[in-house]
């Protein structure tokens, strides 16, 4: 009603307010009959899925592959290193504990549902590159294990948003073979 409606009979007024209300619980009617309509799995197309479950797959790939990619050079960092091969070892195992334990998983997982996951995934997998390189350059074995650990740690960014990212996109009836799909490239490494 505009400031020159004040004008008008008041008969006239109530059947104005009476005629926008119903306007305006017509259009919210509709508005809900959308809301439940609105599938949120239905999004991506089934070659879409396909395709994203497949990328999830090779980027978990990752975590077991940080794991046991370079234990045949175990023995060659022992002497490089002049450590023992249970001191060498200990490389293997740290990077496995805060994956195992689940820290890095609480960690990047509440940040992947605060800022999203491909934004994990990414910042997760830049950093992972870094320190992996400065394994490389590690001047002593404990620096070597300090930075095997965090590198256990920052993989696990890949895992847990990836993982996010299958559990959004399929209903409940076809998540069981999805996450089957997702976990053998990891279950094969």
């Amino acid at each position: 009603m505009t400031h020159g409606d004040a004008n008008l009979p008041l008969a006239e007024q109530e059947a104005w307010v009476c005629k926008e209300t119903r306007q305006s619980d017509s259009s919210e009617d509709e508005n809900n009959s959308k809301a439940q309509n609105y599938d949120m799995y239905n999004i991506y197309s089934r070659s879409g899925k396909r395709a994203i479950l497949l990328t999830c797959g090779l980027i978990a790939f990752i975590c077991p592959c940080t794991d046991t990619v370079y234990l045949p050079v175990l023995p060659e960092l022992a002497a490089y290193y002049d450590a023992s091969d249970a001191l060498v070892a200990v490389t293997v195992s740290d990077t496995m504990i805060p994956r195992r334990v689940g820290v890095g998983q609480l960690f990047f997982g509440t940040l992947a549902d605060r800022y999203g996951r491909l934004v994990v995934i990414y910042a997760g997998l830049i950093i992972y590159e870094g320190l992996t390189v400065a394994c490389i350059f590690a001047p002593t074995i404990q620096v070597l294990i300090a930075l095997r650990t965090l590198d256990g740690f920052v993989v696990s960014s890949s895992l847990v948003a990836a993982q996010s990212i299958i559990t959004d996109i399929f209903p409940a009836e076809e998540l069981g073979s999805a996450m089957g799909v997702f976990f053998f490239p990891v279950l094969v490494a």
